[in-house]
């Protein structure tokens, strides 16, 4: 951690003296390696016990062949990306919000179609708008859909839009212009919950994040403290170049905030609302508190990314 040009530590960054620096740095390594060998001792001696989490639940093994992702259009600046599953109540109004954005860039709209066994392919076939690409393919979970479609997408940017919720008026304007206009790696705006009541739209929640421009070099610490969603975000493309959802689980957006934002060098949050979030009962994330086996899935992803990993981690070098 201290190791290399002493001016870019960021101890030394914020104390400025060298001496002191390197004592901090030497105490911090201290304890994280200290810390690293209870908490492993912690999960292999006491904690965890994976036999007995295998006989509670049998966790799915995900194997992802990372596909290269395709050669970029010059002629979209966006992809927007928008997985469904028997969402024909909801997928009409999802998709208009979308295609009747007023922006002076351009975009293509990706629709993967996972198995639906509903009317929603018809619903999505009687849109009208060359922007819409449809791509039909057997069941395979949110993960895997949104797989496809990085793989499908040519824009030079990424959007993430689940299909029962909606964005909001401009909100692809807003997006792209903070983003050339900061170079952020990843710009995230507002959004509200919401849910339907009796036909009409009630607004249960809203955030009010304050226009902020993060460093990786200055603000690592501070860019976790923003949500890790797929959805309310852009992306540059090449953030996506070797990393996937992980198939099979449930709270796979647990990567955005594990492995895509440490390839960040500068996130930008605007204090525009851009998204509206369905509160839907069916969603993994009130169904997940009925089903408590699946809530383990967070686990498996964590440790499996610790296990790759975690020889990167700068506190355990000397």
């Amino acid at each position: 951690m201290i190791n290399g040009d002493i001016k870019n530590n960021l101890i030394y960054k914020n104390i400025n003296n060298k001496r002191v620096a390197y004592i901090c740095a030497n105490i911090v390594r201290f304890f994280f390696r200290l810390m690293e060998k209870f908490v492993f001792s912690f999960k292999k001696n006491v904690y965890i016990d994976e036999n007995k989490l295998q006989k509670i639940y049998n966790a799915p093994k995900s194997s992802i062949q990372i596909n290269s992702l395709k050669k970029t259009d010059k002629n979209i600046d966006l992809s927007i990306l928008i997985p469904v599953y028997n969402m024909e109540l909801y997928i009409e109004k999802c998709l208009l919000s979308v295609i009747n954005q007023k922006t002076r860039y351009s975009f293509e709209v990706i629709v993967i179609n996972d198995g639906s066994t509903d009317n929603t392919l018809q619903i999505v076939k009687s849109m009208k708008s060359d922007k819409i690409r449809i791509i039909n393919q057997e069941n395979k979970g949110l993960a895997g859909a949104r797989n496809v479609g990085i793989s499908e997408a040519v824009g030079k940017y990424f959007m993430f839009v689940d299909s029962d919720d909606y964005i909001l008026d401009n909100s692809i304007e807003r997006m792209l212009s903070a983003l050339e206009r900061t170079d952020a790696d990843v710009v995230q705006g507002n959004w509200c919950k919401f849910s339907e009541k009796n036909g009409r739209m009630v607004i249960d929640s809203e955030t009010n994040y304050e226009e902020i421009i993060l460093s990786s070099e200055e603000d690592g610490t501070q860019m976790l403290s923003y949500p890790g969603f797929a959805w309310g975000k852009i992306y540059k493309r090449e953030l996506w170049e070797n990393i996937r959802f992980p198939e099979g689980f449930w709270f796979e957006d647990t990567i955005i905030k594990t492995l895509i934002y440490r390839e960040c060098k500068k996130i930008c949050i605007i204090s525009d609302s851009i998204y509206a979030y369905r509160k839907n009962l069916n969603g993994i994330t009130m169904t997940s508190k009925k089903n408590t086996n699946k809530v383990l899935d967070t686990y498996y992803i964590m440790d499996e990314i610790l296990e790759e990993n975690l020889h990167q981690f700068p506190c355990t070098t000397s």
